[in-house]
């Protein structure tokens, strides 16, 4: 059976939501297993709340102490020899788990994946990919938040790995990519994104040039490079906005009306819509550049959130999308 490793102290939405997503994910996936990196009594917990059958397949990591996210990463790694984002990310090093899932210190998850699993030949630093949607389906937006010291060569590796996913986990057989500019000028920018435009020019990928902040949504580009400073504000910004958009959108149209008032079709249509732009339908970002399959998510995600996360990690293993970076970037 392949196995998932999973933060199971990665925040208190997880701690709670985490018995409800594995009795749903288990489900579909009659040949998965978790492995939660977690205290032996929080993990009996969580047995409690599932089908008996679901227990058997369902296995302790011994990382009781959790690492808070106003803790230094590093540090706190350092410090605490037992932590459950330590705990997972051994677990994948030593193979027994195929992938890491972890709603905790992004930070501290990073570092630890660098670290534990290493760099894929080629790689300098890994980046955060998300998953957004846009007019024509989804894109990609990286790094969001993994490197907060980006330099050029970075930002050329990260295209490189982007463009990759795009081709086999978004099935975009030519994926354009754009570096995010103040405009799409080429003289447009300060010094830092001038010289990553022209590194862009040299690189195996279809890019389009600078690309503005509205061009991550409206279709005309698939993958977005930026630093992870500039990504992780926008991508909550815009995520923000969404949720915002929505919520003003149902408490108007059912202001004045009873639910049997609303035609189905409206109803159908808003759901629709809020389930694509729903962060939590996708998951969680990916790390890529590290020798493993590692996702990432918000602290405050849902069930929906960490089934999507599970099954994306499941998911991308039997894709052997891993293996395809690998090869390319070893190519470059």
């Amino acid at each position: 059976m392949a196995k998932i490793a999973l933060d199971g102290l990665g925040g208190e939405a997880i701690e709670h939501h985490v018995a409800g997503a594995l009795q749903s994910f288990l489900a579909s996936e009659p040949e998965a297993q978790i492995c939660i990196a977690t205290s032996e009594e929080h993990f009996k917990q969580i047995c409690s709340k599932l089908q008996k059958d679901f227990c058997e397949r369902v296995e302790l990591l011994n990382g009781p102490e959790k690492i808070g996210f106003n803790e230094s990463p590093v540090q706190a790694l350092k410090q605490k020899k037992n932590s459950s984002i330590g705990a997972a990310v051994q677990a994948v090093a030593e193979g027994e788990c195929f992938a890491l899932v972890s709603f905790g210190h992004t930070g501290a998850t990073v570092a630890a994946s660098q670290l534990q699993l290493g760099l894929l030949s080629g790689v300098s630093r890994a980046g955060l990919a998300a998953i957004v949607p846009n007019r024509g389906g989804y894109g990609l937006l990286m790094d969001v938040g993994a490197n907060l010291n980006c330099k050029p060569e970075h930002l050329y590796q990260y295209a490189l790995m982007a463009d990759l996913y795009c081709r086999h986990g978004l099935a975009i057989p030519e994926p354009r990519v754009g570096l995010l500019n103040i405009g799409s000028e080429r003289q447009k920018g300060d010094s830092f994104l001038k010289t990553t435009h022209d590194l862009f020019l040299q690189g195996d990928f279809h890019f389009v040039g600078n690309v503005e902040g509205g061009q991550i949504f409206d279709g005309s580009v698939d993958v977005v490079i930026c630093t992870g400073v500039t990504g992780n504000m926008l991508l909550k910004s815009a995520e923000s906005l969404a949720n915002m958009l929505f919520e003003s959108i149902r408490e108007k149209l059912f202001a004045n009306e009873t639910q049997d008032d609303v035609s189905s079709r409206a109803r159908w249509l808003i759901s629709s819509l809020a389930s694509k732009h729903d962060p939590d339908s996708r998951g969680a970002s990916r790390l890529l550049g590290v020798k493993g399959l590692v996702l990432i998510g918000h602290g405050n995600a849902g069930e929906e959130a960490i089934i999507s996360a599970l099954s994306s990690a499941y998911r991308e293993m039997r894709m052997g999308l891993q293996p395809a970076i690998s090869k390319r970037l070893a190519q470059s």
